[in-house]
């Protein structure tokens, strides 16, 4: 099986985990409290003990029934809608599939009504790919794996001959489009979305009691979790308090340093400090709506019955 590989692989990851760190200390340093953001999406997943504790936190009930068992139900009643008029040769971009039962109904799908079908997973974890790969050996589907950050996808797909086929693509994001500010994620999705392909986008909209929206987030597995990136640079979780916020279409986690930790001669961190360890974009309903219709007109939205689960299908334009 052919893996894809980006350039830009970090061959020592936590050693530049800790350099963003300590680069962000050494800044205006007497500002306190300072705020420190270690929330890049792929800070989550350096290492495979990260990626098998994200498996963990997501099969968390919590997470389950709030999210996972809507997203099916939606899936099992509406594939055919979503999927109408997709046909021919099919490329199927997978972007970070995790553990990809979520796709699976969609493949199934796809696979009666292409001539066709490539599944194409991405993720800068090769950890996830692996798990990915042997998800899919119980099934027939062409594996091409693509181990790069979402940003590398559109040169790879200039520059490397299997997409110079004409072959129709479908780009699938799922809820990890919530890792990502939306003007960033619709100007990827701008340049992945040329020549008529295919996007799905998947979220939960917020009502105005924010409470259930929060709960998966504060779990036990969520703390934990989230702390593993403080634990790869050296950190005991006894020094950190976990917080969960919503602020600026945001659900916010991280922790607060609860006593003052020496780094160097030069350098600490103060108690009242916070570090920003993720974030997840929630917006409201009305809001993410005109949002998605003001960035690609060509969009149907499809709700999970009595839920804020929502899939939206966006036509690129060529």
């Amino acid at each position: 099986m052919t893996v894809i590989k980006s350039n830009k692989i970090l061959a020592s990851p936590i050693e530049y985990l800790y350099d963003n760190f300590l680069k962000q200390l050494r800044e205006r340093k007497l500002d306190r409290p300072k705020i420190i953001l270690m929330n890049k999406p792929f800070n989550l997943y350096l290492t495979d003990d990260q990626a098998d504790t994200y498996i963990k936190t997501i099969e968390d009930e919590i997470f389950k029934k709030q999210i996972y068992y809507p997203f099916k139900k939606l899936l099992k009643k509406q594939t055919e809608n979503i999927l109408a008029k997709i046909e021919g040769d099919l490329d199927f971009i997978d972007l970070g599939p995790g553990y990809p039962d979520k796709t699976l109904p969609l493949l199934q799908y796809l696979s009666l009504h292409c001539n066709s079908l490539r599944y194409m997973p991405v993720d800068i974890s090769k950890h996830f790919l692996d798990i990915t790969i042997e998800f899919m050996k119980k099934y027939s589907y062409e594996t091409i794996p693509l181990n790069c950050l979402f940003e590398e996808l559109p040169q790879i797909m200039l520059s490397h001959k299997i997409f110079r086929e004409k072959r129709v693509r479908l780009f699938n994001i799922g809820f990890t489009f919530n890792n990502y500010p939306s003007r960033k994620i619709f100007s990827l999705f701008k340049k992945y979305l040329a020549n008529n392909s295919v996007g799905l986008i998947a979220t939960e909209t917020i009502n105005d009691d924010i409470t259930k929206a929060l709960e998966p987030y504060k779990t036990k597995k969520a703390e934990v979790f989230n702390f593993m990136i403080l634990q790869n640079i050296g950190f005991e979780q006894s020094s950190f308090k976990y917080f969960v916020n919503y602020k600026n279409s945001c659900i916010e986690m991280g922790f607060d340093v609860k006593k003052d930790i020496e780094i160097s001669k030069s350098l600490s961190l103060k108690r009242n400090d916070k570090i920003i360890t993720s974030i997840s974009y929630r917006y409201p309903k009305e809001y993410f709506i005109k949002l998605v219709n003001r960035h690609f007109p060509k969009s149907d939205f499809f709700w999970a019955a009595n839920s804020n689960i929502c899939l939206v299908k966006i036509i690129g334009e060529g």
